[in-house]
């Protein structure tokens, strides 16, 4: 869990809730699109199941 409490998850993870592939995850993260934090150089990224939650309703409340 974060600092908020809220359930850190895997890119993988996040993917398969999205439907999308690990990259596409990591492609968000680093557009701001998809709330995260890079915690190394190397590109790995902190991400919480609500902000993938948050995301998906974003993306239906632009699609309708």
């Amino acid at each position: 869990m974060n600092q908020e409490g809220e359930k850190v998850i895997s890119i993988k993870k996040a993917a398969s809730m999205l439907y999308r592939s690990e990259e596409y995850v990591r492609r968000l993260c680093r557009m701001g699109a998809l709330e995260a934090i890079q915690y190394t150089e190397g590109g790995h990224w902190i991400i919480t199941r609500e902000a993938v939650e948050r995301f998906i309703e974003r993306a239906r409340r632009n699609n309708s």
